[in-house]
């Protein structure tokens, strides 16, 4: 398979290394959510961050619920962020920027898709100050998106650079002999 990357653009990434990245932060959201509401929920509220028998039980709705939300999210415009933005940053080489920029997309579409949840009475995380106010909760969920985000972008950025790497290396050996 031949890699889209180029000096040119040396970041510039296939449809497949593009869905598997949204896979990844799918998955990693749906992981962290159960445990990112929790600690926010017990330990803001003075309670212990130790996890009891109904937290545990409330576990597989959460990561439906965080799948579902997830899942509409990637489909309807995260994913349209995500493809426009690694678009943009295709010629750029350095990694951090990257990083910067799509752990602060996920920060975004947290906050925007919570919000929207809120208004929408889907969630629960408003603040006291009403409806769309953020609370701690909702900043920690917001938190767990932009890291989910940069988690699959890291992952896949990762295996498509090595298996770049993979391919030189395989092609100056065949050149040598």
């Amino acid at each position: 398979m031949r890699s889209p990357r180029s000096p040119q653009r040396p970041m510039a990434f296939t449809g497949a290394e593009f869905l598997r990245g949204g896979v990844w932060a799918i998955g990693i959201f749906i992981v962290a959510l159960p445990w990112v509401t929790f600690i926010g929920s017990s330990s803001f509220a003075g309670e212990s961050a130790t996890p009891g028998r109904t937290e545990f039980a409330i576990v597989p709705y959460v990561m439906l619920l965080a799948g579902a939300i997830a899942g509409f999210v990637y489909v309807t415009y995260g994913s349209a962020l995500a493809y426009l933005l690694g678009r943009a940053l295709r010629s750029t080489r350095r990694r951090s920027v990257h990083r910067v920029c799509f752990a602060a997309l996920g920060l975004l579409i947290g906050y925007v898709t919570l919000m929207l949840t809120d208004l929408a009475g889907i969630t629960m995380v408003s603040g006291s100050a009403g409806a769309g106010a953020p609370s701690m909760l909702s900043a920690l969920i917001s938190v767990a998106a932009g890291a989910s985000v940069l988690a699959g972008w890291e992952i896949t950025s990762a295996k498509a650079l090595r298996a770049d790497a993979w391919m030189l290396r395989d092609r100056d050996a065949s050149t040598e002999t």
